[in-house]
C-alpha cells in the first residue's frame, strides 16, 4: 500500500508534465522586418485584407464590403477603407457595386466615396454606370449624391453634369442633376 501511494503523484506529476508541454500557448514570433504605413492621424483598429459583411436586426446580409485596409476611429467615430469594393444588398439580391480609392463612413453611417468613383446599378437592364470623383451614399435615407462632375451611361444614353441626387431604388428613372447637363443619346 505504501509504494501505490507514491505511485499516484509521480504518476500525475508525469501526466500534468505531458499536458504542460502539448497545450502550452504558442510562443508569437515576430517577423523583425514587417511592418505597414499607418495613415497619418493614428487609428484605433487597423486592419488589412478585409471582408466584410454587414447584416440587419434579423440577421439578413445588407452589405458585402472588400478592401485593402480599414482604419477605424473611435472619437469623432468614423473608418476609413482604402481601395473599397461595396456591394449593398436588398431581398438577398446585390443591387449596387460602388468602388472607389477611399471611402469614409461616419458615425451616421453615411458613405462617402473619394476619387475614381464608379457606382454600378445591378438591378437595372441595363446597368446604370455612374462615374466620379466623389459620391456620398446615405444608406437610412437611402439617397445617393455628388456635387462634382458626373457621368452617368445606361446602355447607348449617356448624361453628364455637375452635381446630382437620386433615390437609390429609383436612380433609373427619378435623378436630380444640379448643372451644365448634357444627353447624348448613342444609336
Amino acid at each position: 500500500m505504501i509504494q501505490s501511494r507514491s505511485f499516484f503523484p509521480v504518476l500525475i506529476a508525469i501526466l500534468a508534465a505531458i499536458l504542460y508541454f502539448f497545450l502550452k500557448p504558442e510562443e508569437v514570433q515576430y517577423l523583425p522586418e514587417q511592418s505597414i504605413q499607418l495613415p497619418e492621424d493614428s487609428p484605433d483598429a487597423y486592419m488589412t485584407d478585409v471582408n466584410i459583411t454587414r447584416y440587419n436586426e434579423q440577421g439578413i446580409a445588407v452589405l458585402y464590403a472588400q478592401g485593402e485596409s480599414l482604419a477605424m476611429y473611435e472619437n469623432p467615430q468614423r473608418s476609413q477603407f482604402n481601395q473599397p469594393t461595396i456591394h449593398l444588398v436588398e431581398n438577398g439580391t446585390l443591387t449596387w457595386k460602388i468602388t472607389a480609392n477611399t471611402a469614409n463612413i461616419d458615425e451616421n453611417d453615411i458613405i462617402e466615396f473619394h476619387e475614381n468613383v464608379i457606382a454600378t446599378q445591378l438591378s437595372a437592364t441595363p446597368a446604370l454606370i455612374l462615374v466620379t470623383e466623389f459620391l456620398s451614399i446615405n444608406n437610412e435615407l437611402q439617397t445617393i449624391e455628388t456635387d462634382l462632375p458626373v457621368q452617368l451611361t445606361q446602355g447607348s444614353q449617356r448624361v453628364n453634369a455637375i452635381g446630382m441626387d437620386a433615390q437609390m431604388d429609383t436612380m433609373g428613372s427619378n435623378i436630380h442633376f444640379q448643372s451644365e447637363v448634357s444627353f447624348v443619346y448613342d444609336l
